[in-house]
């Protein structure tokens, strides 16, 4: 399973693209634990030295694609059973709360 996870990753790095084209760009994986607001996630990605453009692959207990969609370039997400890659778009974005939609994912103390 890493020789897999490592061939897609060399992949990625091998593929012109515009959006990952960055000379001092490296990988950064991070793992993302249950119950994150987006105050732990920055600090999660602060904690693993995360810059922007930098190759993101995360894993979550729960909701990595809640996650993603605070932290990636969305035209650069790629979806796996085992994690997500992405580029890291250099911070966090914050959720938007609605009076009868609330996540989790948005509280402060979740």
């Amino acid at each position: 399973m890493k020789t897999l996870v490592y061939l897609f990753l060399a992949s990625l790095m091998l593929t012109p693209q515009a959006s990952f084209a960055s000379v001092e760009q490296k990988v950064c994986a991070v793992f993302f634990k249950k119950n994150m607001n987006v105050e732990r996630m920055r600090s999660t990605i602060d904690e693993f030295n995360c810059e922007k453009g930098d190759v993101l692959y995360i894993r979550a207990e729960k909701n990595m694609m809640g996650i993603a969609a605070h932290v990636c370039v969305l035209e650069t997400l790629i979806s796996a059973t085992s994690g997500i890659l992405c580029e890291y778009r250099g911070e966090v974005r914050e959720g938007r709360r609605t009076e009868d939609y609330d996540l989790r994912l948005f509280r402060k103390d979740g």
